[in-house]
């Protein structure tokens, strides 16, 4: 082609080609992910805004470079998948690796070292004897703690790991079979070892940052404690507990920042353990109650501050949106709540009555400043309260368990837990709502049991005052109270014949009024309490069938009215128990009365009988009720054969003619006024 071919076909060209090129050109160039391709499409824009002649040119050239840039790119891609699947290739192939290391490497290092530590030991104690055999003991140890940490450890940590504990366990082995064995070391040297191992496994815990380590140390520690434990005198259990109380405290101050839901998992487990321990021991060893209970106090304080220690941690973690599990750690806190308590109980027993009161005081006392410091340590969360539970345990299991106790202190304190409980209910918080309901519950048990003494009046007192803090669970509190009152005033009437059942009735009765009546308590389940109550009253109405109640008319007459009451002052839209058929259950209820109602002479029941069925069917008519009206026809006639079958036979003339008087004006009314009403009745129903 000719220059002149070129000019033609250059004003022929047409004008949409050139931006389409271009077009072309911009979107790979957004696309591109090779720098070469991309320095290309940047030369290839200038040339095409530069030779416009050469479009078509331009064009085969670029699809040309586009497909190898394709091809590039899927080279680069299916390299890309294969690196991937050697990758997951090469970390399945240690995971498999891993499982064969744990197998042979841990557990049958574990293994070997233990025997070959035990027969060490049995071959220092075959060759040589006293003194010697102890300090080949220790060389023994020693030797392979310092293999382990010169050799091992550098070379391979996880079972240079293993050795040291292992070594780190025959020094405190080794310590406790010179002390008990072989009678080399006493008391007071052995206690020093054993604080020197201690302070070394916790700065190597500390040092490597090792659970392992750590959770080794202190089962040994504390092993070591219980095998001390058992030569008590004053002075030597003073020593041994300054001794677990340093130990402990610089374990606390050198934590160590790996698995430490762990660490404080076994460190409260072990503590809890060995204190039980320490208290449950015979009574024989000369330990005062005093030193004793300071030493509760010092474990209770051990195991607040590994609690505190844990919670700060899981909020830390919470904040970092790190998932942390605390379900161990509240299972032993709250094991540490019920065993503490009871072993408060057991250090206080036993003793005079003078020294006893002071021990409950003052042990409840050191409580309420060590649960006030977690408290105060806690108080950003929930878990401030756990320490509000633990003194509000350990107080009740005090003052109720304990020799010295007396009624007035334990009732002093169930009024101090009724009252911090109801007013710590003013700050709404969902943590307390069971422990008010428990205290309130207790008070209202110990109330019934004191009833006849001062201290169940003065728990009346406290718990109908506590009515005035209901903010939550209205119905449950409602209910307890109500019983609670009732029966106490049954309790009361309970030398005075059968009054106790009306005593009862017209306790749940005034609570009803109450409860309904103040717009405070009448919550959105008030119907519920209102149905729990009438079931009480119930079944005391229905014990009156008992023959046990024959001829108790006061009684009868004292329940009768207070039936009547409930149905005439109760049963109404206020209180929510308006229902259509409240006036037939009404007659059925009087009809039962007089049923259980035993007379000498059963005419005064049926001359009774009849006006309540006169008075059914005159309710009847007069609210519309077919029901209550069929009921009081029904029953007239039931009455009317009665006298027929029985009441006639065997009675004085005089009584069997005022009794056919009675009931036949009765009868006669009854059917005036079916006849009065008859007409207008069927017009309108």
């Amino acid at each position: 082609m000719d220059f002149q071919d070129k000019q033609d076909n250059k004003q022929e060209m047409p004008a949409g080609k050139l931006e389409k090129l271009e077009s072309q050109v911009r979107k790979l160039l957004l696309e591109s992910r090779d720098l070469a391709f991309t320095e290309y499409l940047r030369r290839l824009t200038e040339r095409v805004r530069n030779q416009v002649y050469q479009i078509d040119l331009l064009q085969d050239e670029l699809d040309r470079s586009y497909r190898a840039y394709q091809q590039k790119q899927g080279q680069q891609s299916n390299a890309a998948v294969q690196n991937s699947q050697e990758q997951q290739s090469n970390v399945a192939s240690p995971q498999k690796k891993n499982a064969e290391f744990t197998v042979a490497a841990v557990l049958l290092s574990t293994l070997g070292g233990i025997f070959i530590l035990t027969a060490l030991v049995m071959l220092g104690m075959t060759i040589v004897n006293g003194f010697v055999k102890g300090i080949s003991l220790y060389a023994i140890s020693l030797a392979v703690l310092l293999v382990s940490e010169l050799l091992v450890y550098p070379r391979l940590p996880r079972l240079g790991s293993v050795f040291s504990a292992i070594a780190f366990g025959g020094l405190y082995l080794t310590t406790l079979i010179n002390y008990e064995v072989l009678n080399n070391f006493n008391f007071w040297v052995t206690c020093g070892i054993v604080f020197v191992i201690s302070m070394a496994m916790l700065l190597v815990s500390k040092k490597r940052n090792s659970a392992f380590y750590r959770i080794f140390g202190i089962v040994s520690c504390y092993i070591s404690f219980c095998c001390l434990q058992w030569v008590f005198t004053e002075d030597k259990f003073l020593a041994l507990a300054a001794l677990y109380f340093l130990i402990n405290i610089v374990c606390i101050m050198l934590p160590v920042e790996v698995h430490k839901t762990g660490i404080n998992l076994t460190h409260m487990s072990c503590n809890l353990f060995f204190s039980l321990l320490i208290v449950i021991r015979p009574e024989d060893y000369a330990v005062s109650a005093l030193f004793l209970l300071l030493f509760l106090c010092a474990s209770i304080l051990i195991m607040q501050i590994l609690f505190i220690i844990q919670v700060r941690n899981q909020w830390k973690e919470t904040a970092l949106g790190k998932a942390s599990d605390n379900e161990g750690i509240l299972v032993v806190y709250w094991l540490g709540i019920v065993f503490y308590s009871l072993m408060l109980v057991m250090g206080v027993n036993g003793r005079s009555r003078n020294m006893g009161i002071w021990l409950c005081h003052g042990s409840v006392l050191v409580l309420a400043v060590l649960c006030l410091l977690s408290f105060v340590a806690l108080r950003k969360g929930r878990e401030r309260w756990y320490s509000y539970y633990f003194l509000n345990m350990a107080a009740f299991s005090v003052y109720l368990f304990a020799d010295s106790s007396t009624e007035w202190s334990f009732t002093i304190c169930i009024l101090s837990m009724l009252l911090a409980a109801k007013l710590l209910s003013l700050t709404k918080a969902p943590s307390l709502r069971m422990s008010e309901a428990a205290i309130t519950t207790v008070a209202c048990v110990a109330m019934l049991v004191l009833y006849r003494k001062p201290t169940g009046l003065a728990l009346c007192g406290g718990i109908l005052a506590g009515v005035l803090f209901m903010n939550h669970w209205q119905t449950y509190y409602e209910s307890v109270i109500t019983y609670t009152v009732a029966f106490y005033a049954a309790l009361l009437l309970k030398n005075a014949g059968t009054l106790y059942l009306p005593a009862f009735v017209g306790g749940v009765f005034v609570a009803l009024l109450v409860f309904n009546s103040i717009k405070r308590f009448r919550g959105k389940n008030i119907l519920v309490f209102n149905i729990l109550a009438l079931s009480g009253q119930g079944i005391c109405y229905l014990s009156l069938a008992n023959t046990g109640y024959a001829k108790e008319y006061l009684t009868y007459f004292c329940m009768l009215i207070f039936g009547v009451a409930t149905f005439i002052l109760l049963f109404r839209e206020k209180y929510e128990l308006d229902f259509k058929g409240k006036y037939l259950c009404m007659v059925v209820f009087l009809s039962y009365m007089i049923l259980v109602l035993r007379v000498e002479n059963p005419i005064i029941n049926s001359i009774l009988l009849m006006l309540v069925a006169l008075t059914g069917v005159g309710i009847g008519f007069a609210r519309r009720q077919r029901g209550i009206r069929i009921y009081g026809l029904v029953l007239s006639l039931l009455v009317c054969g009665k006298i027929a079958l029985y009441d006639y036979w065997g009675v004085p003339t005089l009584q069997k003619t005022f009794l056919f008087l009675a009931v036949g004006v009765i009868a006669l009314i009854i059917a005036g006024i079916y006849i009065v009403l008859e007409k207008k009745y069927n017009t309108t129903e």
